[in-house]
């Protein structure tokens, strides 16, 4: 028996006592496919008709299908669906490697499994070909040449809604599935004056996050980026506040300091965490008053600048361990965002691989081939976005004049030049000068700190930076933890 409700434009079939929703069927998903509606996908189960059009299910499966194209198939409620190129199957995916009748997807036992069917190229799941395999929340899925991502979501009624964010911006950013909705209220408050604090793992793209909320703020200044931990404390007032002529010994020249560099712009404070105490009381100052003290001058100056912050650790964990001001966190953390490793955002691996070969390839980018981007999306980046430009830039480099980025190109590449977790550079890398080489263990066992690897070889801070400028694939932050 079916009921129909044409003011909600949905369709019940009673199944044993209780009445099923159905989405309507679509004739071809393959063109202008919606990303809301599914063959045959059950959506709610009740015994009460009129109460079906208010129940959701509290989160869902989708698979986000991640190239050749981006869209999302919902599976949560699936009973018997078929994924293949033919027009019978509920999943039409189109392409090369798949055949008329590829997979057969069905629930048992509570579980989503997924079963090949004879197929000529085979299904694979995690990397591995399979026979049949249960499908659950982080499974990558792979037909022909389509790759796809299981994942558990809020219903439709819940998810958030992506802001207009452009793709990519005038930072030089790139923005996921995953990250444009942790950003939706970063972009709001962006033109606010609003101090930002900004958390993640190294190499997750802080300081390229606190560059994007410097474009869309459109504030006329520059943007200004200091790593805190690579200041020393008996200088670092003078870097942040600027000095007179004379005020110290060795003053022979005025210096402005960071903060009215970055007047009428924005000024981040990278590893924030890293101030010494006696600093964090007089930057709090600043923040409160909107005047800098340069040394030597008790008259002040007033200025207009927008503060980020951005620490690997959160700050509230630094106040409870006594190591930084409550009265500091509270002014600095305006508004907060935690930006997720990227093996918490495998979805946006594929498009962010490419986006990286464009950016260092001007433009002329090498195709990349399903099951290359197989094993992008299953292999662990330890040292999340740092790292995989790192790879892309390096692949390019090894390649050549190459078309198309192949699973081989990818595998002989990482074993070739393995990537260590969080790092950019190998310190024993071959052809290095005695004295970089020197300065490469110094950093490495001071953990990125210039001022005690320069002490412990016994040479200025000005040498070692000037040793760093002339090797453009050596990274400080690489070093720091």
């Amino acid at each position: 028996m079916w009921l129909v409700c044409q003011a909600l434009s949905l369709r019940f079939h009673i199944v044993g006592g209780y009445v099923v929703e159905l989405t309507a069927r679509k004739a071809r998903r393959s063109q202008g496919t919606s990303q809301g509606a599914s063959v045959g996908e059950v959506t709610t189960v009740s015994d009460d008709a009129v109460c079906v059009a208010d129940e959701r299910l509290a989160r869902r499966l989708v698979v986000r299908w991640l190239v050749p194209e981006e869209r999302d198939w919902p599976l949560d409620g699936a009973v018997r669906e078929l994924l293949g190129r033919g027009e019978g199957c509920s999943c039409v995916l189109d392409g090369a490697g798949v055949s008329r009748r590829h997979a057969e997807l069905r629930r048992r036992d509570g579980e989503l499994v997924i079963q090949d069917l004879s197929s000529r190229n085979g299904t694979w799941v995690d990397g591995q070909r399979i026979t049949e395999s249960p499908l659950g929340d982080g499974a990558l899925l792979r037909i022909g040449d389509w790759v796809g991502l299981v994942r558990s979501m809020q219903s439709t009624a819940d998810e958030v809604q992506a802001p207009a964010l452009p793709r990519a911006d005038a930072s030089g950013a790139h923005w996921g599935k995953v990250l444009r909705p942790i950003l939706h209220g970063l972009y709001a408050v962006s033109k606010s004056a609003l101090p930002i604090l900004i958390t993640g793992a190294t190499g997750t793209g802080k300081e390229c996050v606190a560059r994007a909320v410097h474009e869309w703020s459109a504030r006329r200044g520059p943007f200004v980026a200091l790593n805190c931990a690579s200041i020393p404390e008996a200088l670092a007032e003078a870097e942040l506040f600027g000095f007179r002529k004379g005020s110290f010994t060795g003053a022979d020249r005025a210096a402005p300091g960071y903060f009215l560099e970055a007047d009428r712009g924005t000024l981040l404070l990278d590893e924030v965490a890293e101030l010494p105490l006696t600093l964090q009381a007089k930057l709090l100052r600043v923040l409160q008053e909107g005047r800098v003290f340069p040394l030597g001058d008790p008259r002040g100056r007033s200025v207009d600048v927008r503060v980020l912050a951005a620490a690997q650790r959160p700050l509230h964990e630094e106040v409870a361990n006594g190591r930084f001001r409550r009265d500091l966190y509270c002014r600095m953390n305006g508004y907060s965002v935690v930006l997720p490793d990227l093996r918490d955002r495998v979805e946006e691996i594929p498009a962010l691989f490419k986006h990286l070969l464009n950016t260092h390839s001007a433009g002329y980018a090498p195709a990349i081939h399903a099951t290359a981007v197989e094993y992008l999306c299953t292999r662990d980046w330890p040292g999340n976005v740092r790292e995989l430009e790192l790879f892309a830039r390096r692949i390019l480099v090894l390649l050549g004049a190459r078309d198309t980025i192949t699973r081989e190109d990818v595998e002989r590449c990482l074993q070739e030049h393995p990537v260590p977790a969080g790092s950019e550079v190998a310190g024993t890398l071959p052809n290095r000068r005695p004295e970089l080489q020197r300065l490469l263990d110094a950093l490495s066992a001071h953990g990125g700190n210039v001022v005690r690897a320069a002490a412990a070889l016994g040479i200025s801070r000005h040498r070692v930076y000037r040793l760093l400028a002339a090797e453009p694939n050596v990274n400080l932050d690489a070093f720091r933890r």
